[in-house]
């Protein structure tokens, strides 16, 4: 199913990930900006595939005026691989019913011009729409750039994790508001 978001600045249509975005997923994946935040481009596709077979997420691919230009997905708290709980054990503790958003620009052209907090607020507002009570975000807390993009989206800090290896996610959550606006 397509869900269009119109805002002012641009049209995003996200399109369900399809065996056909392999190849556009493996590059934007490839990118330096990509591959620090989300590791290694083979597994990430591993997981991203794996992920929509069991119900364990459901990805999009982001275009825009110009096209595709991001990957997005959610993904129940609820419904994740123990192997994922085990490594990331704060999932567990979320509310029933709580959804997970990544995302990441492909288009390296595009990083830096605040599209990401469009897309990601323009997604938020879909999966609200579709009933979902609550999103969380986990940026890694030296990701500045995704930082100020998911709070500029309308994400709060709640919490953080610290990792064996020293580095900390940043726990990150967004209620529906009966103010936000909702695109039909």
């Amino acid at each position: 199913m397509r869900w269009v978001a119109d805002n002012t600045a641009m049209t995003f249509r996200f399109d369900p990930v399809t065996p056909a975005d392999k190849p556009l997923l493996l590059d934007w994946l490839s990118t330096p900006e990509s591959r620090r935040w989300w590791g290694d481009p083979a597994e990430e596709i591993h997981l991203i595939y794996d992920g929509e077979a069991s119900g364990e997420s459901c990805g999009f691919i982001v275009h825009g005026d110009d096209g595709p230009f991001a990957y997005i997905q959610s993904w129940p708290c609820e419904r994740q691989a123990p192997e994922a709980v085990a490594e990331e054990p704060w999932v567990a503790e979320q509310a029933p019913g709580t959804l997970g958003v990544d995302i990441t620009i492909g288009r390296p052209d595009l990083l830096g011009k605040g599209l990401g907090s469009e897309v990601v607020r323009a997604f938020c507002m879909k999966l609200f729409k579709e009933g979902a009570p609550r999103l969380i975000i986990d940026p890694d807390t030296t990701n500045r750039r995704a930082v100020r993009a998911y709070e500029k989206a309308g994400f709060a800090r709640f919490d953080q994790y610290t990792h064996e290896d020293g580095s900390v996610t940043l726990l990150m959550e967004m209620f529906p508001s009966a103010s936000d606006p909702v695109d039909p």
